[in-house]
């Protein structure tokens, strides 16, 4: 659950504007580990799900348990491509 290697995903993450990543599409597709396109207000969110006991701790059936701060980052930024 915690690593994408599945060619739909960043696919469908670009098109739809979801991703973590400020690349184009063959940017998103092949990108691989490399974290220097990441969006620089997802940075702590991903780092702090990254880490092993989070995962136990914090992921749910229903996805991730996210606080006030983490919800934030997620929200789609004005001007941004939805």
């Amino acid at each position: 659950m915690h690593i994408n290697m599945n060619l739909t995903f960043p696919l469908a993450d670009w098109v739809m504007g979801t991703s973590d990543l400020n690349r184009g599409l063959l940017g998103h597709v092949f990108n691989g580990f490399e974290n220097s396109f990441q969006k620089p207000e997802l940075t702590a969110l991903i780092a702090k799900f990254r880490q092993p006991h989070i995962e136990s701790e914090r992921v749910t059936l229903e996805g991730p348990l996210l606080d006030n701060d983490d919800l934030n980052a997620l929200l789609p930024k004005r001007g941004a491509r939805v």
